[in-house]
């Protein structure tokens, strides 16, 4: 009889570790739609396409998996932010200060960067267009075919 709940019992783990688990505070995220700002919050894995987030201050915050197509990121601060494998399709991150953050896996699919600040972001797997990097502050700034140092003083 005992075998018989053997493999149910695999099969609900299997359910249960297989299932996506959705890992951003809650807390954090009303207090982020409430004021725009959320430091170091784990926002991770969090629904927040098309949110008006222009001007957010994220420092340290954890977006990594996060939805954040076709956002309005201009101006937020995401200095030291994560970012990794988080859809930023067509979000607006002009003007934003992406300094160390780690971009890594992110989908940066037409994304609007002119004038964002760079300094030291990971962006090494994403093969991005640099030409779309033109106004942006570089400096440490990795990218798949090395490290960009155009504007360091």
């Amino acid at each position: 009889m005992k075998s018989q709940h053997i493999p149910l019992a695999s099969l609900l783990a299997a359910i249960l570790f297989a299932s996506p688990a959705i890992a951003y505070d809650e807390a954090d995220l009303k207090k982020l739609k409430l004021l725009r700002a959320c430091q170091g919050c784990d926002l991770s894995g969090a629904k927040l396409r098309y949110e008006d987030l222009k001007n957010a201050d994220l420092v340290g915050a954890n977006l990594s998996g996060a939805e954040l197509k076709a956002a309005d990121l201009s101006g937020a601060n995401l200095t030291d932010a994560n970012l990794t494998n988080a859809n930023l399709t067509a979000t607006d991150l002009n003007g934003a200060v992406l300094q160390n953050a780690d971009l890594k896996g992110a989908d940066l699919t037409n994304v609007h960067l002119l004038r964002s600040d760079l300094r030291g972001a990971d962006m090494s797997t994403f093969e991005l267009d640099i030409s779309r990097l033109k106004e942006a502050t570089i400096c440490g700034t990795k990218v798949p075919s090395g490290v960009l140092d155009r504007d360091c003083r």
